[in-house]
């Protein structure tokens, strides 16, 4: 993951679950090493697409129109 994120050079999100152990740890991780990411915290555990189906759609949408969630 170190060698990719350091790669990254547009804007990326990644999506955590609240309910994952190391989940937002990792996430917070990939953060610090892509500058222009964002994290974004899901009511789920490791499958937040299918945990969480309508927040993770807005969520994803709202990032691909520009809209941060910080």
């Amino acid at each position: 993951m170190r060698l990719l994120a350091g790669r990254a050079l547009r804007l990326s999100v990644a999506f955590a679950g609240l309910f994952t152990a190391t989940g937002a740890l990792a996430h917070a991780h990939l953060q610090q090493q892509i500058p222009a990411s964002e994290v974004v915290v899901l009511a789920a555990s490791h499958l937040s697409n299918i945990e969480a189906p309508k927040s993770f759609t807005s969520a994803l949408l709202s990032f691909f129109q520009g809209e941060r969630h910080g």
